[in-house]
């Protein structure tokens, strides 16, 4: 009996001792990030039978628990993806919501409106000198507001790009230390400062990308993206990279093609190219036909009748305009060569014009894992998605919808100012907009608008500069230029150099027409000027000659420098069938007011719309409010899932400092009354040894 005394104290001696150390740690890690609560698992030790009587031997511990629940950790996981996505987009979204919020007095609306206002004025007032004055102000404030949106959602979308690569480094990082654990874990038997470690690092990871951890039978954990690629297996940690524009080469087995596809420019989508046909890519006779996805195969490009847009292939000379960025073929590793080998039907190149995120598995095997918006999006949750959804998805939709929305300004109003005259007749103009190539038909010359001019017929009148009488007023004759017999100006016959000649022969001894840089230039003869007498083509628009704005779109909108410098050459009224700009003439002012209502095409992705400029406007404006209104609700929603699920976690395994003191002082009194039982025991055996 004595000795299962001394068993029994002994036994609650050394458990108190244990136990006070276990919640003494857990105390002293109470502010620890990662530390989980451990708890120590007794149990009775064997019973022993005397004279048919049980009785108990002490307590023993079985285990050292430590305290985390696996199956809520996976739920924080996902729930904590989530909550990081709808962070990052939302907190991008709100700057957008910002920039674009308008109000009665300020912003882009009231800017435009007060635009097309200032028309208004000069038509009814055209040859005064403070209508004039007071549209080039408002017009230099609309086009500087545009332009400074624009440059902030470009700000913005770099300041992403830099998140994204550090983000990105972060995760390789965590990624690297959690295989660098899995081996520690290997190796050592106990692992609980591991997996502390090791659950907080998978918490972190969780918030940057959608992941999915596994732990083996072996303690070691095994990390996935929901996608299914493998982060982090055994002691090898996979790698994310963050890398520029380029093409993947989907050249079918068998394939003749042994060159490249290469393109210029950039964008928020993926354009993937395929060919329908096979044969050369140099442009030649029988060139290989392809078409073209912007969702990866899902649907093609279509010509406005519906049916699927087809592409000859060509090679650095013949550049295919294809959205936002130019196509073409070329030799393998030298982009100005013509390709020498024929595409095969069905090969297939990938052209990914953006930054993006790829999975490597190995340094040849990767995928990207960037987000696309539609059935392969491919990375889930996390800050990385939330940041590329906001660059591409968002902030590139919101740049490419004003972008759209500043390129038909600038044609509208350029294609309505170019049939105009001004109070003053020129002696020398310049065009704004540059020709690539000049020996080429315009409808190919890389014109920035070179898509919108159409056949028609441009009209000049030259003027005495002496006497102001009108000594022609003509349309430019094109039928000595080569094709004979056209007399029209055919974007799709006729190049610069053809509109330089043409000119040239219909004004003879009156005007001089010449190229300088790509840009034509118009010179009227000494003691003569000239203005414009009419365009049905928009040709004088499509090369920037007699225009009210400069700039090809929303990043350099701007008034024309050669207005800017004389308000005189802003063009109210038009010359008429007699050859005369009537003073008071306000025939162009009018129309170009009458813009405001108009229903104008927009052109955007490969497909076009059309509305006014202000529904356009408010369109764009309402689409910002309501995309930052939906992702601040998922982020409260998210936010309260994840603070249930940690709470949960905390409960379960996190240290209330009060709690273990408190337990501490029981197990001091354990330890107390334990020692009580040995000293009871000893005055026993001691008075035993005196009976003897």
């Amino acid at each position: 009996m004595l000795k299962n005394m001394y068993a029994i104290g002994t036994s609650l001696l050394y458990n108190s001792q244990i136990s006070i150390n276990v919640h003494g740690q857990n105390a002293a890690n109470g502010a620890t990030p990662g530390y989980r609560r451990r708890t120590i698992d007794s149990a009775a030790m064997p019973y022993i039978n005397i004279g048919g009587h049980e009785l108990g031997t002490g307590v023993d511990i079985q285990r050292l628990c430590r305290r985390f629940d696996s199956f809520l950790a996976s739920q924080q996981h996902e729930k904590g993806g989530e909550y990081s996505m709808w962070e990052a987009l939302n907190g991008n979204l709100s700057a957008m919501d910002n920039l674009f919020k308008d109000s009665a007095t300020k912003g882009l609306t009231k800017a435009m409106t007060d635009f097309w206002g200032d028309w208004q004025k000069l038509s009814e007032n055209p040859d005064t000198p403070a209508a004039r004055t007071g549209l080039l102000g408002q017009s230099k404030a609309l086009f500087n507001l545009i332009r400074s949106k624009y440059a902030d959602m470009r700000n913005q979308a770099n300041m992403i790009e830099k998140s994204i690569a550090q983000q990105t480094g972060k995760a390789n990082g965590i990624m690297k230390r959690l295989a660098e654990i899995n081996r520690h874990i290997a190796e050592r038997a106990n692992v609980d400062e591991l997996k502390d470690e090791r659950d907080l690092l998978l918490e972190k990871l969780s918030k940057i990308v959608d992941i999915k951890a596994v732990e083996k039978s072996n303690n070691q954990m095994t990390v996935m993206l929901r996608t299914g690629q493998t982060l982090v297996s055994g002691a090898s940690a996979y790698e994310f990279k963050y890398e520029g524009s380029k093409v993947v080469s989907g050249v079918l087995d068998g394939s003749p093609f042994k060159d490249a596809l290469y393109f210029k420019g950039s964008s928020n989508h993926e354009y993937t190219v395929e060919c329908i046909s096979g044969g050369p890519a140099d442009g030649s006779g029988g060139a290989a036909g392809f078409r073209v996805s912007i969702d990866g195969g899902a649907t093609w490009l279509k010509n406005a009748d519906g049916t699927e847009k087809t592409f000859a292939a060509d090679g650095n000379n013949g550049r295919i305009k294809i959205g936002d960025v130019e196509v073409w073929f070329g030799a393998a590793g030298d982009s100005a060569t013509a390709a020498s080998t024929n595409l095969g039907k069905g090969d297939k190149f990938i052209i990914k014009p953006k930054s993006n995120l790829y999975w490597y598995k190995n340094s040849s095997t990767f995928e990207d894992v960037t987000p696309r918006g539609d059935s392969m999006d491919r990375l889930g949750g996390g800050s990385l998605a939330g940041l590329l959804k906001a660059r591409d998805q968002h902030i590139g939709s919101y740049s490419k919808k004003l972008d759209a929305f500043a390129k038909s300004l600038i044609w509208e109003v350029n294609y309505a100012h170019s049939q105009g005259a001004g109070r003053k007749h020129f002696t020398s103009m310049l065009g704004t907009y540059r020709a690539e190539r000049t020996d080429v038909p315009l409808s190919r010359s890389k014109l920035a608008f070179a898509d919108r001019i159409k056949a028609g017929n441009v009209s000049i009148a030259v003027y005495n500069s002496s006497t102001g009488a009108n000594v022609a007023n003509k349309s430019i004759d094109f039928s000595s230029i080569n094709p004979p017999g056209i007399a029209s100006f055919d974007p799709a016959q006729h190049s610069l150099e053809d509109v330089r000649d043409a000119v040239n022969a219909s004004f003879p001894g009156q005007l001089t027409a010449g190229i300088d840089n790509g840009k034509l230039q118009l010179r009227a003869a000494s003691g003569m000027s000239f203005s414009f007498a009419g365009d049905t083509s928009g040709l004088l628009a499509g090369l920037g000659v007699n225009t009210f704005v400069s700039g090809s779109g929303a990043s350099d909108i701007a008034i024309n420098p050669m207005v800017r410098a004389d308000k005189g050459y802003i063009c109210a009224g038009h010359v008429n069938g007699a050859g005369e700009v009537n003073s008071g003439d306000s025939t162009v002012a009018n129309v170009l007011a009458a813009l405001d209502g108009k229903h104008v095409f927009f052109f955007l992705d490969g497909s076009s719309s059309k509305s006014t400029f202000q529904q356009y406007l408010s369109d764009l404006v309402a689409s910002v409010g309501a995309d930052t209104a939906a992702a601040d609700t998922a982020q409260a929603a998210g936010k309260g899932q994840l603070k249930f699920l940690n709470e949960r976690q905390e409960a379960l395994g996190g240290v209330n400092v009060k709690e273990e003191m408190i337990q501490m002082k029981r197990d001091q009194q354990n330890f107390q009354n334990a020692s009580k039982m040995i000293e009871i025991a000893n005055e026993m055996f001691d008075t035993l040894l005196a009976l003897k």
